[in-house]
């Protein structure tokens, strides 16, 4: 009964997952529709545009989290521990 539960919880949370991109492309497009008054020489649903907000918010983000990240491996653990 269990793996039932949890079968239908992943599938759910799949179904969520895959409506919230649905929903976020669509609302994309129409804002971008809607704000087609100041858009130079680009479209509102250009897919070259999109791409390259995805590209650069996922470089944005990789970095964000690498480089705290590489600045926390050069600190010794048992200092980090001690000063807790």
């Amino acid at each position: 009964m269990q793996s039932i539960l949890r079968d239908v919880r992943y599938g759910f949370r799949s179904l969520a997952k895959d409506l919230g991109i649905t929903f976020g492309l669509g609302l994309a497009a129409a804002i971008g529709q809607a704000k087609s008054v100041i858009l130079f020489e680009v479209q509102p649903r250009d897919p070259q545009v999109f791409a390259g907000v995805v590209v650069v918010l996922a470089i944005t983000g990789m970095l964000a989290c690498l480089l705290p990240a590489r600045r926390a491996t050069r600190v010794d653990p048992l200092t980090a521990l001690r000063s807790q």
